[in-house]
């Protein structure tokens, strides 16, 4: 399955020639831009978002996410932090292996390593959203 990476030019290089080590993948491509623009600004150089394609057995729920939404995924939700927590109570939160829980929630998921010859940079290419996607307000009817 393919995701957008976020990183910065001085990491994406080692990435494309070593490949990535567990890290954080997303279906959307605002937020790779955002997570781009953050290591960017801590390594001092360029902003890269890099297609990987993660066999689906290398995935897991980013719990992170979750724990700590991003202001974009709680407006996408039309939520407060709090609302989003008490929306998913007790029962709401995925298991480590439902990473398709999680990236219906908060367009975010884990994953172990991933070979370089798997890895590509962004270009203008813009991925789909899987059919099988839960609208994340659904999961909170």
């Amino acid at each position: 399955m393919r995701f957008y990476h976020g990183t910065c030019q001085s990491n994406a290089d080692q990435i494309l020639s070593e490949g990535l080590q567990p890290g954080y993948l997303t279906l959307c491509l605002e937020q790779a831009e955002y997570y781009a623009d953050c290591a960017a600004e801590e390594h001092d150089c360029m902003p890269m978002v890099l297609i990987v394609d993660a066999p689906e057995s290398s995935l897991k729920a980013d719990m992170r996410s979750l724990e700590e939404p991003l202001t974009f995924t709680l407006n996408r939700l039309d939520l407060s932090e709090d609302d989003f927590h008490e929306a998913l109570g007790e029962d709401g939160w995925p298991e480590p292996d439902d990473w398709k829980h999680s990236l219906a929630l908060s367009l975010c998921v884990t994953t172990g390593f991933v070979p370089a010859q798997n890895i590509t940079v962004r270009s203008d290419e813009c991925l789909e959203e899987p059919e099988w996607l839960t609208s994340p307000t659904e999961l909170f009817d």
